[in-house]
């Protein structure tokens, strides 16, 4: 398992479930990002055989999570926290950097 997984595996453990409603995205070394079920799945490899796609809206005002689900169907889920737990490679610390750029303009 990558670095990078085994990192957001305890990070995703360290949450209260119980407390809040965790969704998990992962993302895959073609960029895809994937809406996964639990850790469980992260932990074990079979995120890679997920087929719902997901992104964080761009629109700044949704402070959403939009889901591709198999069907067709796009679902909007509202988005409290979000916790990136990313490789520091160069290619992704420029995505990283615009990505916190976009949380901080919400505070």
């Amino acid at each position: 398992m990558r670095v990078s997984l085994v990192s957001g595996a305890s990070v995703i453990e360290a949450i209260d479930t119980d407390k809040y409603d965790v969704k998990i995205i992962v993302i895959s070394k073609e960029g895809e990002w994937l809406l996964v079920p639990d850790v469980e799945t992260v932990k074990s490899g079979a995120w890679k055989e997920s087929k719902v796609k997901a992104v964080i809206s761009p629109d700044t005002k949704d402070k959403a999570l939009l889901v591709f689900n198999e069907d067709g169907k796009v679902e909007k889920l509202a988005l409290d926290v979000v916790f990136p737990v990313l490789p520091w490679t160069l290619w992704r610390m420029a995505r990283y950097r615009d990505f916190l750029k976009w949380q901080a303009s919400l505070m």
